[in-house]
């Protein structure tokens, strides 16, 4: 039996149409192990007729002992309605 390792990147791509938001499209880019040590970078984009998208995740384990994780995430967001539009941000640090 051999065992080989994981792929470190995975790229995701999907395409599709549905009643409320019409046309979506989705690209989404893995990294498993980012700059060495096992830090995981996350990206994702996400696009429709309705709302749109574009998140990352930045997750750092061992950030200063091994029990301790951080994790980094900020996000993009676009909703439009007939009535309004939205549009909020955040920034969301985890230890």
């Amino acid at each position: 039996m051999k065992v080989r390792d994981k792929a470190s990147r995975a790229v995701n791509l999907t395409v599709g149409y549905n009643t409320e938001t019409l046309f979506n499209a989705s690209l989404g880019w893995k990294q498993y192990n980012w700059l060495g040590g096992g830090r995981q970078l996350l990206i994702d984009g996400t696009y429709s007729d309705v709302t749109s998208s574009l998140a990352s995740k930045l997750i750092q384990p061992y950030l200063w002992s091994r029990d301790t994780r951080g994790v980094l995430e900020a996000m993009l967001k676009q909703e439009t309605y007939l009535t309004y539009e939205l549009k909020p941000e955040r920034l969301l640090p985890r230890v």
